[in-house]
């Protein structure tokens, strides 16, 4: 099932161009006790990021790949492909927080760019999303 890409519980805004792709499990190596590094997080959202360029657009206009997979949660960015006239101010890339047991976004947050505000949100995020099922 497609998650909707729209869900935004936080919406930040705001240069791209990094390179690696993550293994899928590579996240999810670097839980220590204290859990995740922050650091490691926004790293591995870069390479996600640059990942959706070598990724097919799907029939609706969008790409994803996986960040990060947590028991039955999987964290995604999501890349809505469109003319920038035709949803201004709705940003084009979606950190999504997925169960797999209900097919539901749990939580997300949108991203025009990759600024350190928005690294720092996601970072957040994925933390949050490894807190409660960790």
């Amino acid at each position: 099932m497609r998650a909707h890409p729209f869900p935004s519980n936080r919406t930040v805004g705001i240069p791209l161009g990094f390179a690696d792709v993550p293994e899928r499990s590579e996240l999810r190596d670097q839980v220590s006790a204290e859990g995740l590094n922050l650091d490691h997080i926004e790293q591995a959202v870069l390479r996600a990021y640059v990942q959706l360029a070598v990724t097919p657009n799907e029939a609706d206009g969008v790409r994803s790949v996986t960040l990060a997979s947590f028991r039955a949660v999987e964290v995604r960015l999501t890349e809505v492909v469109q003319p920038k006239h035709v949803l201004p101010g709705i940003p084009p890339f979606w950190l999504e927080v997925c169960s797999h047991a209900t097919g539901t976004v749990l939580d997300s947050c949108g991203c025009f760019d990759f600024t350190e505000t928005e690294l720092a949100i996601a970072a957040d995020l994925v933390s949050e999303a490894e807190k409660r099922v960790g």
